[in-house]
């Protein structure tokens, strides 16, 4: 038994030491962590006289948002404008004309992702202008296009431009039938057939017709149509029976190739294509009907 007591010396030693140590490290640690409270003081005073760095200052945050890139460059407001820009406040919640009021909606065409374009007439003329969706306009870029509006992009703010409707006709009076439309001048037709494909259009009639491309476009839908990815011409549907659109002889699920032998694939074309009918006497309108292809003439008179 004697001859095993340094093993308990040994472990008494052992736990001496534990406890020394454990000791200073408790004395140590109050004293860096709880200093003496003139520092404490002098500190707070030092932390009170540094000056708070301006509201502006901090608009590096959203013009760099690092956690939304798609947010990136958008402008911090100051402090006394910010109730005014609130959702649904400003100017671009009301569905306001975009660009300054520059443009009116005239059309829009819609298709697959990067495929829609909208139709922008100038205020005070008659002059319209087609731009593609993340085009450019006056300084602001389009980021969205529907059937019935588009979004305009400008200054960190969003813009509305809805499609113009047709203007109301005043209230009725009551018990007051409703008038027939005017008969058509005796010896004139909107559109004469003359052989299956053929057809004699009054230049007068097409040109009221098609003078309003807000209403022209009523008549019928047409989207883009696209063989392997790519853009060949557009299909035409829903067709208003007894439109123009009827009359020159289109049907539902025709696909216009080209317009006088020029192809209408972008927006552009059809635009030319569009002013044709206004201006030419003779065109000739290819098509593929059920996987046919057949030329549709028109002689304009």
């Amino acid at each position: 038994m004697a001859r095993h007591f340094w093993v308990v010396h040994l472990l008494f030693i052992a736990c001496a030491a534990w406890l020394i140590a454990h000791l200073s490290i408790l004395f140590i640690e109050d004293r860096v962590l709880n200093p003496p409270l003139p520092n404490s003081s002098r500190k707070a005073s030092s932390l009170a006289a540094t000056a708070q760095e301006p509201y502006e200052k901090y608009s590096a945050i959203t013009e760099r948002n690092i956690f939304s890139p798609a947010d990136r460059g958008q402008k911090l407001l100051p402090l006394g404008d910010r109730k005014a820009h609130a959702p649904g406040s400003g100017a671009a919640e009301a569905g306001q004309d975009a660009a300054s009021g520059n443009y009116v909606l005239a059309g829009t065409i819609t298709g697959p992702e990067g495929y829609s374009w909208a139709i922008l007439q100038e205020r005070g003329s008659r002059k319209q202008q087609i731009f593609r969706i993340h085009g450019n306009i006056d300084g602001g870029k389009i980021v969205s296009v529907t059937r019935k509006q588009i979004q305009i992009e400008k200054d960190g703010k969003r813009e509305t431009l809805i499609l113009s409707e047709e203007t109301p006709q005043p209230p009725r009076p009551a018990g007051k039938p409703i008038p027939p439309p005017p008969p058509a001048p005796a010896g004139k037709e909107e559109v004469k057939k003359l052989s299956a494909n053929r057809f004699l259009v009054n230049r007068e009639d097409v040109s009221s017709a098609v003078g309003d491309i807000n209403r022209f476009m009523t008549q019928a839908r047409l989207r883009p149509h696209f063989e392997m990815g790519k853009p060949a011409g557009y299909s035409v549907s829903e067709i208003v029976p007894g439109s123009l659109m009827e009359k020159l002889g289109l049907k539902n699920n025709d696909i216009i190739r080209k317009v006088n032998g020029m192809a209408v694939s972008r927006p552009e074309e059809v635009m030319q294509a569009y002013a044709q009918f206004q201006q030419d006497s003779n065109i000739e309108l290819e098509i593929d009907r059920g996987g046919r292809t057949e030329i549709l003439r028109y002689e304009i008179r």
